[in-house]
């Protein structure tokens, strides 16, 4: 494979950057994760369960990723998505944003 050199606005890339495919463990995961958002959108039925709204929906995480939170229906809730969605109002700090976020050592 012959060798070509990047254009100067992209020098600072990696030459040797390579997508790499998904694993087993990517595909299960992603598998499970797609069962497991069926399951809280039918418990949802498909609204918000925040407003009860059926815009389009965000899966938000009670326990975040970042803190050990799960992909499991018990830690998802569906809640509408876009800039004045309760997604975003609930990270923003919203006054009922406690019932939706779990911190560290329990409830805010």
């Amino acid at each position: 494979m012959k060798r070509t050199s990047l254009p100067r606005s992209t020098s600072c890339l990696k030459r040797e950057t390579r997508i790499r495919p998904i694993g087993l463990r990517g595909i299960e995961a992603r598998k499970q994760i797609t069962a497991v958002r069926v399951v809280v959108m039918e418990r949802a039925g498909a609204r918000c369960e925040r407003c009860g709204c059926a815009g389009p929906l965000d899966m938000h995480h009670r326990r975040m990723r970042s803190q050990g939170g799960a992909h499991t229906a018990q830690n998802l809730a569906a809640l509408c998505s876009g800039p004045d969605g309760c997604h975003d109002a609930v990270h923003r700090g919203a006054a009922d944003s406690d019932r939706w976020i779990v911190r560290r050592g329990g409830r805010a």
